[in-house]
């Protein structure tokens, strides 16, 4: 993957991974860019508690940091990217594993 250099790229590498429901929150926890489930408010505020309490995962000077939440049948990703235009906390649900798959 390369390196995220904007907002536009960060969207297009969340949309090349196939992911349907993605939330992209700016440093003032505001959504900027959302799909799938993340149209709903609860849905961004659940997405801005799980951001929030990552967020000191995140150390000076690093650039990408990434905690996974599961819960019984989904998972997300939520990560803090920073790029050219601020630091953006992303959540990402990962699609289900289809039964049997051994994952």
């Amino acid at each position: 993957m390369q390196p995220v250099t904007s907002l536009a790229l960060l969207k297009e590498q969340i949309e090349k991974s196939g992911a349907e429901s993605y939330i992209v929150l700016n440093e003032d926890g505001d959504p900027v860019e959302y799909s799938g489930i993340f149209q709903h408010d609860d849905k961004q505020q659940a997405a801005f508690f799980v951001l929030q309490h990552s967020a000191s995962a995140l150390r000076d000077k690093e650039k990408l940091k990434r905690t996974t939440v599961r819960f019984p049948g989904c998972t997300f990703v939520a990560s803090f990217v920073s790029c050219s235009e601020g630091t953006f906390g992303v959540v990402v649900q990962l699609p289900e594993a289809p039964p049997g798959d051994g994952s």
